[in-house]
Parts: structure tokens; C-alpha cells; sequence
């Protein structure tokens, strides 16, 4: 585990392109059950998972609650300045692992400790990360975050 890798206590999702894909072979009872199931994996390394996503009525937020993950952070079009004010006083931006795929996420990605994005993500998107998936189903991308956040387990 990298030094960047053991400060991360915050893994977050972007919800469309990421979790939630047209043309996707993973059903979205798939894709919960396997995201519950790396919350609680997390939640026992003392990690939180959480969505971070615009609010937008195509995507089943209802069902990403709190049983799925620890939270969820909606935002309009600035998610950089909702995520700042959610995480004002408990984490600070080294310590957030987040996944996404689109140019709204850019401020974010730049600022984590890690950051990555799917394969399908905009190439200007896949230029900043430090880890581009190289998957596009989102039960394996959710696998391949939890290799990357928790590479020993």
C-alpha cells in the first residue's frame, strides 16, 4: 500500500457514466449489492464510500441510500464547492478517493489523494487521473476501486 493509498478514508462515486451506464451488462440490483458490499469492506478499514453526483432525475438516487453507501453528496453543477462543504471538518481533500468521467468532475479530480476514471471516460478526463480503469461494467469498475483503494484485501 502506497503512502497515498493508507491516507485515503473517503472513496467517492460519480453516479452517471460510472455506476449507472447505457448499454450496461450490470443490472442496478447488481451494481448496489456489489457497492454494499464494498461499503462494508471499507466501512471495517475505517473507510466511508459516498456519491457525489448532480442532481438529475434519469438516475435512481432513491436507491443509493444509506444502506448502499455511507452518503450521498448532490450537488448543481459545482461539486467542488458541494464536496467542500461537506467535507469542512472531517476530511481533508488528500484523504478522498473519487472516480468519474466527465468535465464537470475536473476541479475534483485535480484536488483528491486519488483520483481515476473508466476507460469511457472524456479523454481530457483521462489525462488528469492517476488511475484510468480499463473497464467499462460498472461491478467491475466498483471491483477495481477496491483494488486500488484496499490493494491487500
Amino acid at each position: 500500500m502506497t503512502k497515498s493509498q493508507s491516507r485515503i478514508k473517503l472513496v467517492l462515486f460519480d453516479i452517471g457514466g460510472v455506476l449507472i451506464k447505457e448499454n450496461s451488462n450490470s443490472s442496478v440490483e447488481e451494481i448496489l449489492s456489489n457497492l454494499k458490499k464494498l461499503t462494508q469492506l471499507l466501512n471495517a478499514n475505517h473507510m466511508q464510500t459516498g456519491i457525489l453526483s448532480i442532481k438529475e432525475e434519469s438516475f435512481p438516487l432513491n436507491e443509493f441510500n444509506n444502506s448502499v453507501v455511507n452518503f450521498i453528496i448532490l450537488s448543481q453543477l459545482n461539486k467542488e464547492e458541494s464536496l467542500l462543504n461537506f467535507i469542512k471538518g472531517k476530511y481533508s481533500f488528500d484523504e478522498i478517493f473519487y472516480i468519474a468521467d466527465d468535465l464537470l468532475d475536473v476541479p475534483v479530480l485535480q484536488k483528491v489523494g486519488i483520483s481515476a476514471s473508466p476507460i469511457s471516460a472524456r479523454r481530457e478526463v483521462k489525462r488528469i487521473v492517476n488511475h484510468v480503469i480499463r473497464k467499462e461494467d460498472p461491478v467491475e469498475i466498483i471491483n477495481e476501486v477496491k483494488s486500488i483503494v484496499l490493494p491487500n484485501v
